[in-house]
């Protein structure tokens, strides 16, 4: 039997009576049904270093196993995720955007819809919080600093993001970060940066980091890059039935059209 290993990634996650106009928060019932539907079917869940470290040590992967995510560092992972995964004792990685820990703002880049009330959930965590987050089975991890898309910066500025950010989370937490996800999803030769790739990769192992998460929609295998591992992305609409597609299946089908509009759409009005 083929490695079955499915890379989750969340961003928020929200009471069932809040208001989501956002596409990728998920409401607490749905998260609920999610991780119900993992049990059921019998997936291991395990920490994403578990991944990272077979793939840069050539050690066997699981059969059948789950990587629970979430980007940025919004206040309803702790308030409505946390406990769900706690009492299910399942490990998660979060990935800080920096710049905006602590600021007890809501996150710059989400959209300005009138119709879209952003309660506290929409947030960013303070350290305080991470704290709590620390002792509950969260492993912390870097969204770089600023949630720049990368491709547009020179080789410089992400030094500075990914330097900065370490910098902030080892000052704040006393832990070592050596995991990040990149901001936005996006293929790997994208027209603004052909280089973008190997340049990436370099910056990010002279900075002691041994493996990333990107939101490509692919499968992992024991030749999969540690440094571009794909994730799969929940919405606000994968009900259980729409969830179990998502784990059972090959993500492959999703990829052309993400690849499509990220290399030839994005940053041009589209």
């Amino acid at each position: 039997m083929k490695n079955k290993i499915k890379i989750l990634a969340y961003h928020n996650v929200l009471p069932d009576d809040g208001t989501s106009g956002i596409k990728d928060t998920v409401k607490l019932s749905t998260f609920k049904s999610h991780m119900e539907t993992i049990k059921i079917g019998d997936w291991q869940v395990v920490p994403l270093i578990q991944i990272i470290n077979a793939l840069n040590n050539g050690l066997e992967l699981p059969k059948k196993a789950v990587v629970i995510t979430f980007d940025d560092g919004y206040k309803g992972v702790l308030s409505y995720a946390a406990p769900v995964l706690n009492k299910c004792k399942y490990p998660a990685t979060i990935f800080l955007s920096t710049a905006y820990i602590g600021t007890e703002k809501i996150f710059p880049w989400l959209p300005r819809n009138p119709n879209v009330e952003y309660n506290q959930s929409y947030t960013a965590l303070n350290w305080e919080e991470l704290r709590v987050l620390q002792e509950s089975h969260f492993t912390i991890g870097s969204h770089f600093h600023t949630h720049q898309f990368l491709p547009t910066l020179n080789s410089i500025e992400i030094e500075k993001e990914i330097k900065i950010s370490k910098k902030i989370i080892s000052d704040n937490l006393g832990c070592e970060i050596n995991v990040f996800s990149f901001p936005y999803s996006f293929p790997f030769k994208h027209t603004l940066w052909p280089e973008f790739k190997e340049k990436i990769i370099d910056m990010l192992v002279l900075n002691g980091v041994v493996g990333s998460c990107t939101l490509e929609r692919k499968n992992i295998t024991c030749k999969t890059n540690p440094y571009f591992l794909p994730r799969i992305p929940l919405f606000k609409n994968d009900i259980k039935p729409l969830f179990a597609i998502k784990l059972e299946t090959n993500p492959l089908h999703l990829n052309f059209a993400q690849n499509f509009h990220q290399k030839y759409l994005k940053y041009r009005g589209i």
